[in-house]
C-alpha cells in the first residue's frame, strides 16, 4: 500500500505493552496510537532484542544495577487505518535508529518516520527490568 501523502501527528503518547518472545532474549513490543477525536488509527508491534547487563561501577558514580538494555529492534510491523480501513502497512521492516526515532524504508521508496518512540521502547525493557529484579513496574 502507498504511503500517505502527509505526516501523522499523533499528540497523545501511545498506550503500550510488551511480553516475552524468547526469554530474556527477544521481547514483542505493541503499541498503539490513537488520537482523540480523529478516524485516525495507528498500531505498531517490534520485536525488540535486548540483553542482561550485570551490575558495574563507574567512577564517582557507584554502582549501576543490573538490568536489561535494548540492543536493537529486530523488525516492525505497523499499520495505519482510517475509519477502521487499512491504508498503509509495512510488515517485518528492518528500521535504522534515528535518535529517538525509528525511520523504516517502504516498498514504494521513501521511509516511514516514527517518532519519538524509542523512549517508549526502552521504558518497556525497563519493565521488565523490575519484573526480573521483583520490583513492581511503574
Amino acid at each position: 500500500m502507498p504511503l500517505p501523502d502527509h505526516e501523522l501527528d499523533f499528540k497523545s503518547p501511545p498506550g503500550f505493552e510488551e511480553s516475552w518472545l524468547k526469554e530474556n532474549q527477544l521481547l514483542e513490543f505493541r503499541c498503539e496510537f490513537q488520537p482523540t477525536g480523529q478516524r485516525v488509527q495507528a498500531r505498531l508491534r517490534a520485536r525488540l532484542a535486548v540483553a542482561w547487563r550485570d551490575a558495574y561501577r563507574v567512577l564517582l558514580l557507584g554502582e549501576i544495577p543490573p538490568k536489561f538494555e535494548l540492543i536493537t529492534v529486530e523488525n516492525l510491523d505497523f499499520v495505519v487505518a482510517l475509519d477502521g480501513k487499512r491504508v498503509f502497512d509495512v510488515v517485518e521492516a528492518r528500521p535504522e535508529q534515528n535518535g529517538h526515532s525509528l525511520v523504516v524504508p517502504v516498498r514504494f521508496g521513501g521511509s516511514l518516520r516514527i517518532s519519538n518512540i524509542v523512549y517508549c521502547m526502552n521504558k518497556s525493557v525497563e519493565r521488565m527490568t523490575d519484573l526480573r529484579s521483583g520490583q513492581t513496574p511503574a
